[in-house]
């Protein structure tokens, strides 16, 4: 009998009639309110991960057509992975503890490449940036996705985005990123000393 009593409190519902030494613990009752605060958070915390990047590969194909087979994300300490996305437009998500990235970084390439999630949440505003490479470790692309809160529609709207394309120093010219700004060249933005 104890037991059923328990599983209807886990249940938040009242028992009319319960004899006094059948009491029933009401710190169940808590832990599944506060859960289902949980759950809520994390299906707004997916949705969000999910609209960033889609957001994401948006850019990447207006810049120059790119297409996702799968994407690779660090999943460590610093970066909370609640109801991370798995699938987001048929691209395949994998998120790789630390002590695996470089397992498989001969599998990171222009449509499976290997990012490093960097988000900011401030009161009415957001931002993602991605960190990309291939082949393997190379840097590519940083791409900033600032975003702001439309209250009335409780989630965020993406207000800016800027890509930066990395290339390397060279013989005949320093490192530096080539910047595009809502899908349109801005210029370029140089990285350290200038040859």
């Amino acid at each position: 009998m104890l037991g059923f009593l328990i599983y209807i409190n886990l249940f938040s519902l009242f028992l009319v009639g319960c004899q006094s030494n059948n009491a029933i613990d009401d710190s169940n009752k808590t832990k599944i309110e506060i859960t289902n605060l949980n759950i809520d958070f994390a299906k707004k915390q997916s949705k969000t991960y999910t609209m960033a990047i889609q957001d994401f590969m948006k850019v990447l194909f207006e810049k120059d057509k790119s297409t996702f087979d799968t994407i690779y994300f660090s999943s460590n300490e610093y970066f909370p992975v609640t109801d991370f996305p798995t699938i987001v437009d048929s691209t395949k998500i994998i998120l790789l503890p630390s002590e695996e990235i470089d397992k498989h970084k001969v599998n990171f390439k222009k449509s499976t490449p290997f990012i490093n999630l960097i988000f900011f949440v401030e009161n009415n505003s957001a931002e993602f940036i991605f960190i990309t490479f291939f082949p393997e470790f190379n840097h590519k692309y940083d791409c900033y996705l600032n975003y702001n809160y439309l209250a009335d529609k409780n989630e965020f709207q993406l207000d800016k985005s800027r890509l930066e394309v990395f290339f390397p120093k060279t013989d005949l010219e320093a490192a530096h990123f080539e910047v595009f700004e809502g899908g349109k060249y801005t210029g370029i933005k140089p990285i350290g000393n200038k040859k």
